[in-house]
């Protein structure tokens, strides 16, 4: 578990200036937890520290009663510095396949656009390279889309037919191939425990 966020005050200095247990005995009394020296930058004479403290009313106090005091000869410059906070852990999302809405049939391709002079046994043979088991075309359909079912016994030789077939021509005509689509009936209605009449009329 990550540690709490901290306030924190930066006192800088020109010169030497004072050391940590000088600014320890400056802060501590105002709740200082920790002193760090930051990193002297080479050819700068500007020195500082960060001095936290647990709230920000600690950091506030102490930058109201030390700015501007001087210490060791120097000047200090304090202001309060508010709290880093730490980033928040990385989201993992797991992503899976979603099966298919239960409405679709993955093993029955629903053929369209099919030439009406198709025949059960000539959409058969155009689809026996990819293991049909059936084909049938509903009798007594009217107009030139004609359409039929192709049957399989796993969805992988039905995927494998939709993607090579779907757009071809069969018979001379260009057929539109698809998952065929359940029809689900809907729930039965729900009654109350109101009494229902029937009456002849």
């Amino acid at each position: 578990m990550a540690e709490p966020a901290q306030w924190a005050v930066r006192v800088t200095w020109e010169g030497d200036g004072p050391n940590e247990a000088n600014l320890r005995q400056l802060y501590d009394p105002f709740g200082a937890v920790n002193v760090i020296f930051e990193t002297i930058v080479p050819e700068s004479n500007i020195r500082s520290a960060v001095v936290y403290f647990r709230t920000q009313q600690e950091a506030q106090k102490a930058q109201d009663d030390t700015e501007g005091i001087v210490v060791e000869n120097c000047y200090l410059e304090v202001v309060v510095v508010p709290p880093v906070l730490p980033p928040p852990p990385p989201i993992i999302i797991k992503v899976s396949k979603s099966p298919g809405p239960d409405n679709v049939d993955k093993q029955t391709l629903y053929i369209t656009q099919l030439n009406p002079a198709t025949t059960n046994s000539t959409l058969t043979e155009a689809f026996k390279p990819y293991n049909v088991v059936s084909c049938n075309i509903p009798p007594n359909q009217k107009g030139t889309a004609i359409h039929g079912f192709a049957n399989f016994s796993n969805e992988i030789d039905a995927q494998n037919a939709l993607e090579n077939l779907n757009g071809k021509n069969i018979d001379g005509s260009k057929v539109r191939i698809k998952f065929n689509e359940r029809i689900i009936p809907p729930p039965p209605p729900k009654f109350n425990n109101q009494t229902l009449i029937i009456r002849n009329l």
